[in-house]
């Protein structure tokens, strides 16, 4: 016989001690977690590894990540909700 347990979802830690189950709401709304921390990095680097061909689309999807995403769907603005992007002058970077 199987038996199977449904686990909470996890508090996730965001920016000033706020915590959400949701990472894209959590980073919307309160920052990274070390938002304010002076250890905080102030760039990531990314290394791209791969084909040739393939790099240059992988560059403007990273581009492209850097600017907000507009709500999903209208109708479901909780369920698909819009995002700041990831850059230094938004919440999310």
């Amino acid at each position: 016989m199987m038996y199977a347990e449904v686990l909470d979802e996890p508090q996730l830690e965001f920016g000033g001690g706020s915590r959400h189950i949701d990472p894209l709401f959590g980073l919307s709304a309160y920052g990274p977690a070390d938002l304010n921390a002076p250890s905080a990095p102030s760039a990531i680097r990314i290394g791209l590894v791969g084909p040739a061909g393939h790099l240059d689309g992988l560059r403007r999807w990273l581009e492209r990540c850097r600017e907000p995403i507009p709500v999903k769907d209208e109708r479901y603005p909780h369920l698909f909700p819009s995002f700041p992007g990831c850059d230094i002058d938004r919440a999310a970077y």
